[in-house]
């Protein structure tokens, strides 16, 4: 419960919608799983269901437009064209 109270904080204070952006750090997550991104891409975190500090990482990361998060600060979707590799099949949108 912390990690949700510490997640959904940092999302209000920079503005960012909580339900994107959990949308688009699943996303990730599902990227990495399928080897889409490695564990480089997210600054040598893996990016696994059920891990804080995976989850924390890249929403800091997209907070801050830093490495793997300038990416997907942009949304699930822009994110999925950028990164390639069959990455938009895992994409969950309703017109982008």
């Amino acid at each position: 419960m912390d990690s949700l109270f510490q997640l959904n904080e940092t999302l209000k204070r920079a503005g960012m919608d909580t339900m994107s952006a959990g949308a688009t750090v699943t996303f990730a997550i599902e990227c990495y799983e399928e080897g889409i991104l490695t564990k480089d891409d997210p600054g040598g975190l893996e990016l696994t269901r059920g891990n804080a500090g995976a989850i924390m990482a890249p929403i800091d990361k997209m907070v801050s437009r830093h490495g793997i998060g300038d990416i997907l600060a942009n949304g699930s979707l822009r994110a999925a064209r950028k990164i390639g590799k069959g990455a938009e099949q895992f994409v969950v949108h309703a017109g982008g």
